[in-house]
Protein backbone atom coordinates (compact mmCIF):
# COMPACT_ATOMS: atom_id res chain seq x y z
CA UNK A 1 0.00 0.00 0.00
CA UNK A 2 1.43 3.52 -0.95
CA UNK A 3 -0.18 5.23 2.11
CA UNK A 4 2.88 3.65 4.14
CA UNK A 5 5.50 5.95 2.80
CA UNK A 6 4.49 9.37 4.70
CA UNK A 7 6.67 12.01 4.10
CA UNK A 8 6.27 15.98 2.92
CA UNK A 9 5.23 16.67 -0.40
CA UNK A 10 3.62 18.78 -3.01
CA UNK A 11 1.61 19.51 -5.88
CA UNK A 12 2.98 21.36 -9.16
CA UNK A 13 3.15 24.64 -9.07
CA UNK A 14 0.90 25.52 -12.38
CA UNK A 15 -2.05 24.26 -10.52
CA UNK A 16 -4.67 27.34 -10.42
CA UNK A 17 -3.98 29.17 -7.49
CA UNK A 18 -6.02 28.92 -4.10
CA UNK A 19 -7.61 31.79 -2.27
CA UNK A 20 -7.95 31.59 1.74
CA UNK A 21 -11.23 31.74 1.68
CA UNK A 22 -11.62 28.44 -0.94
CA UNK A 23 -9.49 26.88 1.23
CA UNK A 24 -12.05 27.90 4.01
CA UNK A 25 -15.21 26.63 1.46
CA UNK A 26 -13.26 23.64 0.44
CA UNK A 27 -12.39 22.66 4.53
CA UNK A 28 -16.31 23.17 5.70
CA UNK A 29 -17.20 20.55 2.83
CA UNK A 30 -14.97 18.11 3.93
CA UNK A 31 -15.93 18.10 7.81
CA UNK A 32 -20.10 18.26 7.13
CA UNK A 33 -21.29 14.59 7.73
CA UNK A 34 -23.17 14.38 4.78
CA UNK A 35 -20.67 15.37 2.28
CA UNK A 36 -18.49 13.12 0.37
CA UNK A 37 -15.34 14.09 -0.44
CA UNK A 38 -14.15 15.23 -4.46
CA UNK A 39 -11.03 15.03 -5.93
CA UNK A 40 -11.13 18.63 -6.72
CA UNK A 41 -11.60 20.03 -3.16
CA UNK A 42 -8.67 17.51 -1.45
CA UNK A 43 -6.41 18.55 -4.75
CA UNK A 44 -6.77 22.05 -2.86
CA UNK A 45 -6.60 21.33 0.22
CA UNK A 46 -2.95 20.04 -0.54
CA UNK A 47 -2.10 22.42 -2.86
CA UNK A 48 -3.15 25.32 0.17
CA UNK A 49 -1.20 23.31 2.57
CA UNK A 50 1.67 22.88 0.65
CA UNK A 51 2.09 26.62 -0.58
CA UNK A 52 0.84 28.32 2.68
CA UNK A 53 -2.39 29.73 1.01
CA UNK A 54 -5.31 30.51 3.71
CA UNK A 55 -2.98 28.73 6.63
CA UNK A 56 -0.25 29.91 8.98
CA UNK A 57 2.27 28.19 7.26
CA UNK A 58 3.56 25.56 4.08
CA UNK A 59 2.67 22.20 5.88
CA UNK A 60 3.98 19.28 3.32
CA UNK A 61 2.77 16.54 5.77
CA UNK A 62 -0.90 17.47 5.33
CA UNK A 63 -0.55 18.08 1.93
CA UNK A 64 0.16 14.12 1.29
CA UNK A 65 -2.20 13.64 3.71
CA UNK A 66 -5.13 15.12 1.31
CA UNK A 67 -3.48 13.90 -1.71
CA UNK A 68 -3.52 10.29 0.03
CA UNK A 69 -7.13 11.31 0.92
CA UNK A 70 -7.86 11.61 -2.61
CA UNK A 71 -6.68 8.97 -3.29
CA UNK A 72 -8.37 6.97 -1.18
CA UNK A 73 -11.53 8.09 -0.67
CA UNK A 74 -11.84 9.90 -4.31
CA UNK A 75 -10.03 6.89 -6.44
CA UNK A 76 -8.08 9.76 -7.53
CA UNK A 77 -4.86 8.13 -9.56
CA UNK A 78 -4.15 11.53 -10.51
CA UNK A 79 -3.38 12.07 -6.91
CA UNK A 80 -1.33 9.27 -6.71
CA UNK A 81 0.47 10.24 -9.94
CA UNK A 82 1.27 13.59 -8.04
CA UNK A 83 2.58 11.51 -4.87
CA UNK A 84 4.59 9.67 -7.44
CA UNK A 85 6.26 12.45 -8.45
CA UNK A 86 6.52 13.78 -5.03
CA UNK A 87 8.85 11.56 -4.02
CA UNK A 88 10.89 10.99 -7.42
CA UNK A 89 11.52 15.02 -8.17
CA UNK A 90 12.43 17.39 -5.44
CA UNK A 91 10.71 20.03 -7.40
CA UNK A 92 7.35 18.77 -7.13
CA UNK A 93 7.51 18.75 -3.66
CA UNK A 94 8.95 22.59 -3.49
CA UNK A 95 11.70 20.62 -2.13
CA UNK A 96 10.02 19.87 1.10
CA UNK A 97 10.02 15.84 0.41
CA UNK A 98 13.08 13.88 0.37
CA UNK A 99 13.63 11.70 -2.53
CA UNK A 100 11.86 8.11 -1.49
CA UNK A 101 12.47 5.78 -4.81
CA UNK A 102 10.26 2.76 -3.09
CA UNK A 103 7.51 5.39 -2.34
CA UNK A 104 7.67 6.63 -5.78
CA UNK A 105 7.16 2.95 -7.19
CA UNK A 106 4.27 2.23 -5.22
CA UNK A 107 2.61 5.61 -6.21
CA UNK A 108 3.52 5.01 -9.86
CA UNK A 109 2.13 1.40 -9.32
CA UNK A 110 -0.94 2.68 -8.13
CA UNK A 111 -1.70 5.03 -10.49
CA UNK A 112 -0.32 3.03 -13.44
CA UNK A 113 -2.75 -0.02 -12.55
CA UNK A 114 -5.24 2.66 -12.46
CA UNK A 115 -5.15 3.30 -15.60
CA UNK A 116 -3.09 6.60 -15.78
CA UNK A 117 -0.85 6.53 -18.74
CA UNK A 118 2.39 9.42 -17.67
CA UNK A 119 2.28 7.12 -14.70
CA UNK A 120 2.27 3.44 -16.78
CA UNK A 121 5.62 4.76 -18.54
CA UNK A 122 7.05 6.19 -15.21
CA UNK A 123 6.73 2.75 -13.86
CA UNK A 124 8.43 0.98 -16.99
CA UNK A 125 10.80 3.36 -16.43
CA UNK A 126 11.43 2.10 -12.43
CA UNK A 127 11.09 -1.04 -13.58
CA UNK A 128 14.34 -0.63 -16.28
CA UNK A 129 16.06 1.42 -13.96
CA UNK A 130 15.95 -0.77 -10.92
CA UNK A 131 14.15 2.16 -9.31
CA UNK A 132 12.37 0.99 -6.45
CA UNK A 133 12.40 -2.42 -7.34
CA UNK A 134 14.51 -5.39 -8.61
CA UNK A 135 15.22 -4.32 -11.90
CA UNK A 136 12.92 -6.53 -14.49
CA UNK A 137 13.41 -6.31 -18.26
CA UNK A 138 9.83 -8.11 -18.58
CA UNK A 139 8.45 -5.93 -16.56
CA UNK A 140 9.76 -2.76 -17.61
CA UNK A 141 8.93 -4.18 -21.58
CA UNK A 142 5.42 -5.03 -20.33
CA UNK A 143 4.52 -1.31 -18.72
CA UNK A 144 5.99 0.17 -22.13
CA UNK A 145 4.18 -1.56 -23.91
CA UNK A 146 1.00 -1.11 -22.02
CA UNK A 147 1.92 2.95 -21.96
CA UNK A 148 2.23 2.81 -25.72
CA UNK A 149 -0.85 0.68 -26.41
CA UNK A 150 -2.45 3.87 -24.32
CA UNK A 151 -1.39 6.41 -26.41
CA UNK A 152 2.25 7.59 -24.77
CA UNK A 153 4.01 8.72 -27.42
CA UNK A 154 7.45 8.54 -25.55
CA UNK A 155 6.93 4.77 -24.73
CA UNK A 156 6.60 3.76 -28.67
CA UNK A 157 10.60 3.58 -28.30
Amino acid sequence: DPSQFHHETSIEKDEPAVFPRDFHKHKLQLLTRDYSPDEASLVQLSHCHLHGIGVPSPNASLAIHYLEAAYHLAQSIQSAHSLALMYEYPQHSNHLVPTEIYAAFEWFKAAAEGGHVPSMAELALCYELGCGVVQSDEASLDWYMKAAQAGHGGAHF
